[in-house]
């Protein structure tokens, strides 16, 4: 069963502000994380139980930033995977019985997309939009040097027409909105890389290493269900699932949820496909470190074939 695949769970939080860093094992832990592609900078919530007052002297400092370490059997933590690493943006201690617990808010990059403004020279001749916006990445601090382009991204903005000229006003969300998505381009941060991607064509019609098998033997919890964007389904927590990666699902394990015969043409399930390649676009992991089972949430989009 796919249940016994994943056991011996693995995990760590690691904690860091200015100069002060703080690891945090076998504790209780609750954690909701959400890594998208759809919307607004990924965000996680953590209940931790019980932690002493160094631990409650990080969490409070404005500039701590937490990572949370993920996997399973290896006690090599270089092979755990980071499901999540971003800024806390607010914590505070509430009673459960007798049970002290720290409410954790975090979202990644907060203050380099909220409150840092663009400080890079105005140009005043006509420059592509690449270029431009690989100085921002470049000027950004706390982003990777290079951006993540999923599939023809890249292209699309070496196609598109020079900017007359450029002079930045205000912070890296707005720059990046203002110079990208009238183009129908989409950019995320995801653990200090900027990924773009075409917010029209998300077919995964190039492959960058293998797919990440989805089946019943991987760890599938549910049905794969597939509608007019793609599939969605619930995984055990597998780290691997972030947004841009391409998964294949196995014949024969998801269903269509495309209507009934009263509003959709029987023709048309013949443009949809239920199994074969899915690019992610968000993934919501959940669990418990004392609990049930951990899981993964997962959305997954293709265009028609």
């Amino acid at each position: 069963m796919s249940s016994s695949i994943m056991f011996d769970r693995k995990w760590k939080i690691v904690l860091t502000a200015g100069s002060k860093s703080k690891t945090l094992r076998e504790l209780k832990v609750t954690f909701n994380i959400t890594n998208t592609l759809l919307g607004d900078a990924s965000l996680a919530t953590f209940q931790i139980f019980n932690i002493n007052t160094e631990t409650e002297a990080i969490l409070s400092d404005n500039t701590c930033v937490l990572e949370f370490y993920a996997g399973y059997y290896s006690d090599d933590e270089n092979t755990w995977n980071v499901l999540f690493k971003g800024e806390v943006t607010n914590c505070y201690e509430i009673r459960q019985q007798t049970e002290r617990v720290w409410q954790v808010w975090a979202r990644d990059s907060f203050s380099l997309l909220t409150y840092t403004n663009v400080t890079i020279p105005s140009i005043v001749n006509p420059i592509p939009v690449k270029t431009i916006l690989e100085k921002l990445i470049a000027s950004a601090p706390g982003l990777k040097g290079k951006p993540l382009y999923i599939d023809n991204s890249d292209k699309k903005l070496l196609a598109l027409e020079d900017e007359d000229d450029y002079s930045p006003t205000g912070n890296y969300t707005q720059e990046f909105n203002d110079l990208l998505l009238k183009h129908g381009i989409g950019w995320q941060v995801q653990q200090d890389e900027i990924i773009i991607f075409d917010q029209k064509e998300t077919d995964p019609s190039s492959l960058e290493g293998d797919a990440i098998t989805i089946s019943r033997e991987t760890g599938l919890l549910s049905v794969p269900m597939v509608d007019y964007t793609g599939v969605n389904f619930t995984h055990l927590l597998n780290g691997k699932l972030r947004p841009s990666k391409i998964i294949d699902v196995a014949p024969n394990t998801a269903r269509y949820k495309l209507g009934n015969e009263f509003y959709v043409e029987r023709y048309d399930i013949k443009q949809w496909r239920a199994n074969g390649r899915f690019r992610v676009f968000e993934t919501t992991h959940r669990g418990d470190t004392r609990g049930d089972k951990w899981e993964t949430e997962v959305i997954a989009f293709y265009r028609r074939n």
